[in-house]
C-alpha cells in the first residue's frame, strides 16, 4: 500500500495512476501530430531521379568517320530534379485549419481532465 502525506503527494500519485488522465494526455499528444501532417500538404513536392546505364556496342561497319569500327562501351546517365508547388490548394489550407482546431479541442479536453482529477483528489482528500 502506498501512503501519501499531503494533498500534493496524493495528487501526484493520482496523476501517475489515473487511466482517464493518461488517455486524455495520449489523445492530446496524438492530436498535436495532426498539425505537422497537415502542414506537409502545404509544402512543395521534390523528387530526384538518377539513372545510370552502360552501353556496349559492336560497330561492324560505319560510313561515318567519327564512329570507329569495333567494340566500345560508354556510360549513359540521366539526371532529373523536379519541384512542384501548387499556387493555392484550398483543401490543404482547410486541413491545416482543421488540424489546429482539433489540437485546441484536444488540449481543452486534456485541461478539463486535469481539472476533474484535481477536484476528485481534493474532495476525496478532504473527506478522509
Amino acid at each position: 500500500m502506498v501512503s501519501a502525506e499531503n494533498l500534493l503527494e496524493v495528487y501526484e500519485l493520482a496523476l501517475s495512476n489515473d487511466a482517464t488522465m493518461k488517455a486524455a494526455q495520449f489523445e492530446f499528444e496524438a492530436a498535436r501530430e495532426a498539425i505537422p501532417q497537415a502542414r506537409a500538404g502545404l509544402l512543395p513536392d521534390i523528387s530526384i531521379r538518377l539513372q545510370r546505364t552502360k552501353v556496349n556496342q559492336d560497330v561492324r561497319a560505319s560510313e561515318n568517320p567519327t564512329i570507329p569500327e569495333g567494340k566500345s562501351s560508354f556510360p549513359n546517365e540521366n539526371h532529373s530534379l523536379s519541384l512542384s508547388q501548387p499556387i493555392f490548394d484550398y483543401s490543404s489550407w482547410v486541413r491545416f485549419s482543421q488540424a489546429k482546431i482539433s489540437v485546441k479541442q484536444a488540449e481543452t479536453e486534456f485541461r478539463v481532465a486535469q481539472q476533474e482529477l484535481i477536484m476528485n483528489v481534493a474532495e476525496t482528500y478532504f473527506k478522509a
